[in-house]
């Protein structure tokens, strides 16, 4: 079982809504983009874990960052239960991860929904990201996930 904190933000995150490099372009991920998420998320691997990716990168929305080259540095999804989730930044600390979340966060909200998300524990660089985003705790407590 792994316990879970429930992040949510409410309201639009302020900031540069452009990248920082002209050379980079914001866009979203592809159903032929699974491998890749299938490689980097914690929970990926099992053929039917990237059967699942196809189906939520076909079906939901996402944010990447591109290089010049057409390489993804960052990605963030929304997952079929509404969370932002499978979050992956090719270069820590560069701000690509905090980028392609405010955008999809803030996107969400235009759409009229309430933005989520539940980092582990043991994820210090995505819980300081959503705490440097000004994305709030729930004060509720925690959920669990329940590995089978």
């Amino acid at each position: 079982m792994t316990q879970v904190r429930t992040a949510f933000k409410p309201d639009r995150i302020p900031g540069n809504s452009s990248l920082p490099d002209p050379s980079l372009s914001i866009g979203r991920l592809e159903r032929h983009h699974a491998e890749l998420v299938n490689k980097t998320w914690v929970w990926g691997g099992p053929p039917k874990v990237l059967e699942f990716i196809q189906y939520v990168l076909a079906t939901f929305p996402s944010r990447c960052v591109y290089n010049k080259l057409g390489e993804i540095l960052a990605f963030t999804i929304v997952q079929p239960w509404g969370e932002l989730g499978m979050t992956w930044s090719k270069v820590s600390r560069a701000g690509y991860g905090a980028y392609v979340v405010r955008s999809l966060v803030n996107d969400t909200l235009e759409a009229g929904d309430l933005p989520y998300g539940y980092p582990e524990p043991g994820n210090e660089i995505s819980i300081k990201m959503y705490d440097r985003l000004g994305i709030k705790w729930d004060p509720s407590g925690f959920c669990y996930w329940i590995n089978m």
